[in-house]
């Protein structure tokens, strides 16, 4: 008999629970299937033991009745051990609960949760080969033989609907040998494989200086253009040389199709992708292929730094300073320090790349706490694109057609099209309208869960809420008056495609947005079809900014944007600034010499004007002086404590309780700041209140932490999530 300790699925519930299982011997890391308190439920096998004893033994040596476990769902482990142990640094280092680590490192067909169980399984297809014993050929007719020479110079086929008729007569006369092989449902594009590019001098010398670097995590700063991706196929050939394994990280969706292609190309078929926007199966397919050790390399978005991969030696994150590659719900963890984990298992290099390195990163560089490359000159040594600031406040520099494009833009623009070349809009926030108000009271329409304001989406003619995603029909009535008369203001992807199609009527347009992403399955449609050139102006938001490389791109106009200045967080500047830094790099990257048109109502901000001379040095250097006084990363770092309940007095009450326990339990050691209400003040009819914590030493504070919030998070009614290095707050 052997004794089963299972984490349930019950994140709340944070600890395992002891079962007994008379069955084969089974093995941590394996999905089980439990009766919890009267429910079946689904958990994960987190120890197993034996045992001589009897059940009735067991249960009165514990103190309570042993249930056994009703069934096992997986033949093997889901996890290797090292992301086993994974799982338990990165629940110790984010102070959350194991089973939303866990649930974060698996695709959703394979977590241990009840709904896994309506997940797809492995699929099959029949595999024909040539049965060497067979010799009576002349018995064959000519269709036949046709076939089964087709099967003897390929090795082998896959049975389809086409053929099925004459492979049954070929099994017939057992001239072939069918077997079943698992069939995988993501299907890549044929890449073409080509020879490694030559690298220029400066390439070369950034491979050769990583390589030589004994530090764990490497820099490569370089400007838009200047070939990072090269270097990146080039260290990856060094490391799969030493037969390791690479895991490529990039921040979005819309890029994984490109640097998918960038590997297939060099390396071949050994390689996998993850990301949330394939189906289930395919995840459950490609998840399984890397585990069983198919792969040698793993293209993939932020939760593909989990890959159980087996033998990492290189870790790659580009446009490393993308948010995106910290997670926003629970467990809030950041690709880059899992990376580091990880690295340390493995004693495998890290390689972190972008044009404009977040604040930390490049501190961390200049500290000499990571190694650093800067790559100064494009590729082709093309200049950086002739860049010019419009204020929007002067109406003069205005159209008549749209108030939200100026005249220089539109005449850049027809100069384009009639040049035959592209142009990339930057627009910075999806849907039509920013804000909905009713023309009668001046009221505006926010979210009932959230309290933002909602957004209006002329395509499918909702209101949406862009945090918790609702949607509501655009003619319900006024809150406060009753009134079905609404103004709508602001400007976004939408209305800015439809004021382009306006004034350019000729002109074949595109529109990349999460919007777009969720109709079309992909972006790599849209990217691909502007990549043709069967597009002339693709508008979009920051999925159009950063990685892509469009030869024809003649000039990118960024509109709006400098309202994220106004975003209350310390890293508004930064993001602002990296947002249009990276979009003005799209434009001029091989023979066409670039031009970028910056609108903006604050002309003379530092953001904006080091934005324009793409001096990312000037930029750091004001950033950090600001953020020395403020007393924000990479001089402090940060803890946010956001706490929930449903009765508004309890909350606020409840908070201000642990705010006063920890400044008495960390004295010195840290600030505590708050509470505040979160920028969304309401979610799913519970209140919401926030802490900021502000320290020096993570690890000295953290067994503070641990125990003053303890008898807090006990407490059923309430939520407490604690964020190790918010990125917003």
């Amino acid at each position: 008999m052997q004794i089963i300790e299972v984490l349930t699925q019950y994140s709340k519930l944070n600890r395992p629970f002891t079962y007994f299982y008379d069955g084969d011997d089974l093995e941590v890391g394996v999905r089980v299937l439990t009766n919890f308190n009267n429910r079946e439920i689904v958990g994960y096998v987190t120890k197993v033991s034996s045992t001589d004893e009897t059940i009735e033994a067991a249960s009165n040596r514990l103190g309570y009745e042993l249930v056994k476990i009703t069934n096992v769902l997986d033949e093997k482990p889901l996890l290797t051990n090292e992301l086993m142990e994974l799982s338990d640094y990165v629940t110790s280092y984010y102070l959350t609960n194991k089973i939303s680590v866990l649930n974060a490192m698996l695709p959703p067909s394979m977590r241990p949760t009840k709904s896994s169980l309506r997940a797809p399984k492995i699929a099959t297809q029949n595999k024909i080969s040539f049965n060497p014993k067979f010799k009576d050929f002349e018995e064959l007719t000519t269709k036949q033989t046709a076939l089964l020479n087709e099967i003897i110079s390929l090795g082998s086929i896959m049975q389809t609907s086409a053929n099925r008729h004459l492979i049954a007569k070929l099994i017939e006369k057992e001239a072939v040998i069918i077997e079943e092989v698992e069939k995988y449902r993501l299907q890549y594009d044929d890449y073409p494989q080509e020879k490694p590019h030559a690298l220029t001098h400066a390439q070369k010398e950034a491979v050769k200086t990583i390589l030589a670097d004994d530090k764990e995590t490497f820099l490569l700063h370089g400007i838009t253009g200047s070939g990072k991706t090269e270097v990146y196929l080039a260290l990856a050939a060094h490391y799969l040389a030493q037969d390791k394994q690479v895991i490529m990280l990039v921040p979005e969706i819309a890029l994984t199709g490109t640097m998918l292609a960038n590997f297939y190309r060099r390396f071949g078929k050994k390689i996998a992708i993850l990301h949330s926007e394939l189906t289930p199966a395919e995840k459950y397919d490609e998840y399984r292929r890397i585990r069983d050790g198919e792969v040698d390399i793993v293209v993939g978005a932020r939760s593909a730094v989990f890959a159980p991969l087996h033998q990492i030696g290189l870790i790659i994150l580009d446009e490393e300073h993308s948010e995106s590659y910290k997670q926003d719900v629970a467990p809030f963890y950041h690709a880059m320090t899992v990376a580091q984990m990880r690295a340390k298992n493995h004693s495998a290099k890290i390689v972190v790349g972008s044009a404009t390195p977040s604040i930390e990163t490049m501190a961390r560089a200049k500290k000499e706490v990571y190694g650093y490359y800067f790559l100064s000159e494009r590729i082709n040594l093309q200049p950086l694109p002739e860049t010019t600031i419009v204020n929007m406040l002067d109406y003069k520099n205005i159209t008549s057609t749209s108030p939200y494009i100026s005249k220089l833009l539109a005449s850049e623009i027809k100069k384009s099209l009639d040049e035959k070349t592209q142009v990339i809009l930057l627009v910075n926030r999806r849907g039509y309208a920013t804000y909905v108000s009713c023309r009668e009271c001046g009221t505006p329409k926010k979210c009932p869960t959230c309290a933002i304001s909602l957004t209006y989406h002329k395509v499918d003619h909702t209101l949406k809420c862009h945090h918790c995603g609702l949607s509501f029909p655009v003619k319900g009535p006024c809150e406060k008056c009753g009134g079905t008369n609404f103004s709508y203001a602001g400007f976004a992807t939408q209305k800015a495609e439809e004021d382009i199609r306006n004034m350019f009527p000729d002109a074949r347009i595109l529109r990349l947005d999460s919007d777009v992403s969720r109709r079309d399955k992909t972006p790599q449609v849209v990217l691909n079809k502007f990549m043709k050139h069967e597009a002339d102006i693709l508008i979009g938001t920051q999925m159009v900014s950063k990685g892509h490389d469009f030869p024809l791109v003649s000039l990118v106009g960024v509109i709006g944007t400098d309202a994220s200045l106004a975003i209350p967080s310390f890293r508004s500047s930064e993001r602002t600034f990296q947002l249009i830094t990276q979009a003005i790099g799209r434009s001029g990257r091989e023979k066409i010499k670039g031009k970028a048109i910056i609108q903006t109502m604050l002309p003379d901000h530092y953001v904006i004007q080091h934005a324009k001379n793409q001096d990312y040095f000037a930029f750091y250097d004001m950033e950090l002086r600001q953020r020395y006084f403020t007393l924000n990363p990479p001089f402090y770092f940060l803890l946010s404590i956001a706490m929930s309940h449903q009765n508004e007095k309890t909350v606020r009450n409840t908070i201000e309780i642990l705010k006063h326990n920890l400044i008495d339990a960390l004295g010195e050691d840290a600030y505590v700041i708050g509470p505040t209400a979160t920028f969304y003040p309401a979610s799913g009819k519970t209140y919401n209140e926030t802490l900021i914590v502000r320290y020096k030493n993570y690890f000295k504070i953290k067994p503070v932490l641990l125990q003053t919030l303890s008898p807090f998070k006990e407490q059923s009614s309430l939520y407490v999530h604690i964020n190790v290095d918010p990125y917003d707050i």
